[in-house]
């Protein structure tokens, strides 16, 4: 199970509310299966943050299973990367949030975590 740590004042962003909600759920789940698929019981955390000097909301998702060397890191995001470390459909999954988040002016990139693992970060303009 994920932990989730929500702000405690709303953090409105602009765009279609389904649709974000559909481009976090994809990311979580990718991650997920990053790390199911290598026998991980760590948890894909979520964090929800303004970013108050750029006027974005940014969400955080980070698992611990998996350092992403340089080329998955500049595939991530390739739907067709048949050695994707999501499998095919985490891959898939990961290519429609970033389109969501392209479509909203917004971004989604991979990083290293510095706990290890690695994070999405989903950066959305504030509403």
């Amino acid at each position: 199970m994920g932990r989730c740590e929500l702000p405690t004042d709303p953090q409105p962003v602009f765009g279609d509310e389904r649709l974000l909600t559909v481009a976090l759920g994809a990311a979580v789940t990718a991650l997920r299966g990053i790390s199911d698929a290598r026998g991980a019981r760590g948890p894909v955390a979520v964090r929800i943050a303004p970013r108050q000097e750029t006027a974005t909301r940014v969400v955080e998702v980070a698992q611990g299973a998996l350092r992403l060397s340089g080329e998955a890191s500049r595939r991530f995001f390739d739907r067709g990367w048949s050695a994707h470390p999501a499998g095919a459909a985490g891959a898939m999954l990961l290519a429609a949030a970033q389109r969501i988040a392209d479509a909203h002016g917004g971004s989604l990139t991979v990083e290293a975590s510095a706990t290890g693992g690695c994070r999405l970060l989903l950066q959305i303009p504030a509403a």
